[in-house]
């Protein structure tokens, strides 16, 4: 049986405690604790204080030196991973409403690291600063991308209907009805193909004897998520 690896974003202090909420999640509808338990330390509230506030022009490098600093140190009673740990592990990682320009680590054998990635053109959170890439093509460079409509928030990936949507270009007329030029937008509509739901996929994950690590992350887990197999593959 695989370990499990859960990495939750910011802003999830509860007021005594950090809370890795996707790891809470998956063991409320798997029954299964994560081997592992990641949540980040950074935010935008007044609880986050200096470096750990990300209302800043150098977001994207607070979120970067998180990642590198929790893959090499760890947290209060997780560690952190060592260069090469995880060589020759099989690996399926899933990346939720993912916030990260970190690139995804190559292996030598691509059966070796297998990402898929579960995000929505409606999630209006930045990805680490306002200017970085957020499309579904920068996506699709990383894995297997699954474009579905929900907001940012874990819930929504969590229980969705699961039908991908795509971008289509549309035409209305400006001005008066009939005189009116026309003018061309794009909008995203729902498809009538469905993703594989989250947890179902997770479940079969943890199910077979083909994989040796099973990693879930949302949000900045997503950054920590791919410094920490930068780390363990390298």
């Amino acid at each position: 049986m695989p370990e499990l690896w859960t990495l939750a974003g910011v802003n999830n202090w509860t007021g005594n405690a950090y809370d890795d909420y996707v790891g809470r999640a998956l063991r409320a509808r798997l029954r299964r604790t994560p081997d592992r338990s990641y949540a980040s330390r950074l935010g935008t509230s007044d609880h986050y204080t200096g470096r750990n506030n990300v209302l800043a022009v150098d977001s994207e490098q607070r979120l970067d030196e998180e990642g590198v600093r929790i893959a090499r140190d760890g947290l209060a009673g997780v560690p952190g991973v060592g260069r090469g740990e995880l060589r020759n592990q099989r690996i399926a990682v899933m990346l939720i409403a993912p916030k990260t320009t970190h690139e995804t680590p190559r292996v030598d054998k691509a059966d070796d690291l297998r990402v898929e990635v579960y995000w929505s053109p409606y999630d209006h959170v930045p990805n680490q600063g306002i200017f970085r890439p957020d499309s579904l093509g920068y996506w699709r460079q990383r894995g297997t991308v699954w474009p579905i409509k929900a907001s940012h928030a874990l819930g929504d990936f969590f229980d969705n209907d699961y039908r991908t949507v795509k971008r289509v270009r549309r035409r209305r007329r400006g001005g008066s009805a009939r005189g009116g030029r026309i003018r061309h937008y794009y909008t995203w509509v729902k498809t009538n193909d469905v993703a594989p739901g989250v947890v179902a996929t997770v479940r079969d994950w943890l199910a077979t004897d083909s994989l040796d690590l099973v990693i879930v992350a949302h949000s900045q887990g997503t950054n920590i998520a791919m410094h920490l197999l930068e780390r363990g593959l390298r």
